[in-house]
Protein backbone atom coordinates (compact mmCIF):
# COMPACT_ATOMS: atom_id res chain seq x y z
CA UNK A 1 0.00 0.00 0.00
CA UNK A 2 3.05 2.48 0.94
CA UNK A 3 4.67 1.49 -2.77
CA UNK A 4 1.49 2.53 -4.32
CA UNK A 5 0.95 5.50 -2.69
CA UNK A 6 4.38 6.38 -3.25
CA UNK A 7 4.12 5.96 -6.81
CA UNK A 8 0.99 8.27 -7.13
CA UNK A 9 2.64 10.98 -5.50
CA UNK A 10 5.82 10.31 -7.37
CA UNK A 11 3.29 10.40 -10.77
CA UNK A 12 1.70 13.86 -9.08
CA UNK A 13 5.03 15.41 -8.59
CA UNK A 14 6.08 14.11 -12.35
CA UNK A 15 2.79 15.91 -14.10
CA UNK A 16 2.87 19.25 -11.97
CA UNK A 17 6.45 19.40 -12.98
CA UNK A 18 5.92 18.98 -16.76
CA UNK A 19 2.91 21.36 -16.33
CA UNK A 20 4.67 23.85 -14.34
CA UNK A 21 8.06 23.63 -17.54
CA UNK A 22 5.55 24.10 -20.13
CA UNK A 23 4.42 27.49 -18.36
CA UNK A 24 7.68 28.51 -18.17
CA UNK A 25 8.43 28.01 -21.38
CA UNK A 26 5.35 29.34 -22.67
CA UNK A 27 5.80 32.84 -20.67
CA UNK A 28 9.37 33.07 -21.29
CA UNK A 29 8.13 32.92 -25.01
CA UNK A 30 5.37 35.24 -25.03
CA UNK A 31 7.42 37.90 -22.86
CA UNK A 32 10.73 38.12 -25.05
CA UNK A 33 10.92 41.01 -27.29
CA UNK A 34 10.44 39.56 -30.69
CA UNK A 35 13.46 40.47 -33.22
CA UNK A 36 12.50 42.20 -36.56
CA UNK A 37 12.90 40.06 -39.31
CA UNK A 38 12.49 40.32 -42.82
CA UNK A 39 9.11 37.93 -43.45
CA UNK A 40 8.37 35.55 -46.72
CA UNK A 41 5.47 35.59 -48.30
CA UNK A 42 3.64 31.74 -48.41
CA UNK A 43 6.42 31.14 -51.58
CA UNK A 44 9.02 32.09 -48.90
CA UNK A 45 10.67 35.19 -51.36
CA UNK A 46 11.03 37.88 -49.39
CA UNK A 47 8.09 40.41 -49.16
CA UNK A 48 8.27 44.10 -47.89
CA UNK A 49 5.99 45.68 -45.31
CA UNK A 50 4.80 42.22 -43.38
CA UNK A 51 7.05 42.38 -40.36
CA UNK A 52 5.74 40.30 -37.39
CA UNK A 53 4.06 37.03 -39.83
CA UNK A 54 5.54 34.28 -40.13
CA UNK A 55 5.53 31.73 -42.93
CA UNK A 56 6.51 28.41 -44.07
CA UNK A 57 9.98 29.85 -44.79
CA UNK A 58 10.12 31.29 -41.44
CA UNK A 59 11.66 27.67 -39.83
CA UNK A 60 13.93 26.83 -41.72
CA UNK A 61 17.53 25.17 -41.45
CA UNK A 62 18.78 22.88 -38.32
CA UNK A 63 17.51 23.58 -34.71
CA UNK A 64 18.66 21.63 -31.47
CA UNK A 65 15.16 20.89 -29.65
CA UNK A 66 14.05 18.95 -26.31
CA UNK A 67 11.03 17.26 -25.14
CA UNK A 68 9.86 16.64 -21.82
CA UNK A 69 6.94 14.76 -20.43
CA UNK A 70 3.83 12.11 -19.35
CA UNK A 71 2.14 9.47 -20.93
CA UNK A 72 -0.81 9.24 -18.88
CA UNK A 73 -2.84 6.73 -20.57
CA UNK A 74 -1.68 2.88 -22.06
CA UNK A 75 0.43 0.44 -21.48
CA UNK A 76 3.72 2.28 -21.30
CA UNK A 77 2.91 5.17 -18.21
CA UNK A 78 5.36 7.44 -16.82
CA UNK A 79 7.54 10.17 -17.92
CA UNK A 80 9.16 10.54 -20.87
CA UNK A 81 12.50 12.90 -22.58
CA UNK A 82 13.92 13.90 -25.43
CA UNK A 83 17.19 15.23 -27.21
CA UNK A 84 16.33 16.11 -31.08
CA UNK A 85 17.83 18.31 -33.97
CA UNK A 86 15.09 19.09 -36.68
CA UNK A 87 15.66 20.53 -39.79
CA UNK A 88 12.79 22.29 -41.66
CA UNK A 89 12.99 22.40 -45.29
CA UNK A 90 10.93 26.07 -45.44
CA UNK A 91 8.44 24.55 -47.86
CA UNK A 92 6.24 22.50 -45.12
CA UNK A 93 8.26 19.39 -44.56
CA UNK A 94 11.07 18.38 -41.61
CA UNK A 95 13.41 15.51 -40.71
CA UNK A 96 15.84 14.55 -38.31
CA UNK A 97 17.15 12.55 -35.14
CA UNK A 98 16.62 11.80 -31.81
CA UNK A 99 17.00 10.19 -28.84
CA UNK A 100 14.72 9.44 -26.15
CA UNK A 101 14.20 8.18 -22.54
CA UNK A 102 10.65 6.41 -21.72
CA UNK A 103 10.67 5.11 -18.13
CA UNK A 104 14.23 5.18 -18.13
CA UNK A 105 14.10 3.27 -21.32
CA UNK A 106 16.59 4.83 -23.78
CA UNK A 107 16.16 4.81 -27.49
CA UNK A 108 19.13 6.63 -29.28
CA UNK A 109 19.27 8.35 -32.95
CA UNK A 110 15.78 7.33 -34.37
CA UNK A 111 15.14 8.84 -37.77
CA UNK A 112 12.18 10.69 -38.25
CA UNK A 113 10.31 12.77 -41.08
CA UNK A 114 7.09 14.99 -41.61
CA UNK A 115 5.11 17.58 -42.34
CA UNK A 116 4.45 20.95 -40.88
CA UNK A 117 2.08 24.00 -41.36
CA UNK A 118 2.88 27.68 -40.16
CA UNK A 119 -0.25 30.62 -39.69
CA UNK A 120 0.32 34.15 -40.32
CA UNK A 121 0.00 34.46 -36.27
CA UNK A 122 3.38 32.04 -36.40
CA UNK A 123 1.31 29.05 -34.66
CA UNK A 124 1.32 25.86 -36.62
CA UNK A 125 0.89 22.67 -36.47
CA UNK A 126 3.88 19.29 -37.30
CA UNK A 127 2.83 15.41 -37.70
CA UNK A 128 6.37 13.66 -37.91
CA UNK A 129 6.63 9.38 -37.82
CA UNK A 130 10.03 8.26 -36.91
CA UNK A 131 11.82 4.89 -37.24
CA UNK A 132 10.06 2.64 -34.95
CA UNK A 133 6.68 3.43 -37.07
CA UNK A 134 5.44 5.60 -34.01
CA UNK A 135 3.02 9.22 -35.76
CA UNK A 136 3.95 12.38 -33.25
CA UNK A 137 1.57 15.31 -33.23
CA UNK A 138 1.98 18.96 -32.23
CA UNK A 139 0.90 22.07 -32.33
CA UNK A 140 3.56 24.81 -32.55
CA UNK A 141 4.50 28.50 -32.07
CA UNK A 142 7.66 30.61 -33.59
CA UNK A 143 8.75 33.74 -33.90
CA UNK A 144 8.39 35.59 -36.52
CA UNK A 145 12.48 35.65 -36.57
CA UNK A 146 12.00 31.87 -36.90
CA UNK A 147 14.78 31.36 -34.55
CA UNK A 148 13.08 29.61 -32.05
CA UNK A 149 10.16 27.86 -31.74
CA UNK A 150 7.66 26.04 -28.51
CA UNK A 151 5.79 22.94 -29.14
CA UNK A 152 3.19 21.10 -27.22
CA UNK A 153 2.29 17.06 -27.93
CA UNK A 154 -1.82 16.81 -28.84
CA UNK A 155 -1.95 13.28 -29.23
CA UNK A 156 -4.70 12.00 -26.36
CA UNK A 157 -3.01 10.58 -23.04
CA UNK A 158 0.12 12.50 -23.53
CA UNK A 159 1.34 16.02 -21.57
CA UNK A 160 4.70 16.78 -23.10
CA UNK A 161 6.64 19.96 -24.05
CA UNK A 162 9.09 21.24 -25.27
CA UNK A 163 11.34 23.63 -27.35
CA UNK A 164 13.95 24.61 -30.45
CA UNK A 165 16.62 26.85 -31.00
CA UNK A 166 18.42 27.38 -34.62
CA UNK A 167 21.74 27.15 -34.46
Amino acid sequence: MANVLKQKKMFLSLIGAAILAGTIALVQFAFTPHAQAASSSSSGKPSSGRQGQCFLATLNGMYAASQSGFQVEGSSKGPFATAATYVFNGRGNVHGFTTRSVNGSISENLSFSGTYTLNKNCTGTETVSDSTGAVRHYNLATVPSGSRFTFIRTDAGIVGVGSGERG
